[in-house]
């Protein structure tokens, strides 16, 4: 049996697919092929497998957003691509609550 945050955390198909349909193509360089599911707050960090979480990125990006050091000019470009399509969009509602 899967843990409530494992739960939480999983993006369900349904979910992927709205994204993909929201965003067609890499927020951050445009490219349109080998495109990944990338999370604003990573799963490690209980960031949550929802819509407002989540952006489309290219294979490329994904690894850069993930493992380069510099990456704030990447995500205050993420969070505005968030903000854009969820006016009340916020940061501290996109995390897995334990006891809730």
């Amino acid at each position: 049996m899967k843990s409530k945050r494992t739960l939480a955390t999983s993006i369900s198909n349904q979910v992927r697919q709205r994204v993909r349909d929201r965003d067609k193509w890499c927020i951050f360089c445009g490219q349109g092929q080998s495109l990944t599911v990338a999370h604003y707050i990573p799963r490690s960090g209980g960031g949550l497998g929802i819509e407002e979480n989540l952006a489309l990125a290219c294979i490329t990006c994904h690894q850069y957003l993930d493992f380069t050091v510099n990456r704030s000019q990447m995500m205050r470009h993420f969070q505005a691509h968030l903000k854009k399509h969820y006016p009340e969009w916020e940061k501290k509602e996109l995390r897995f609550k334990k006891y809730e």
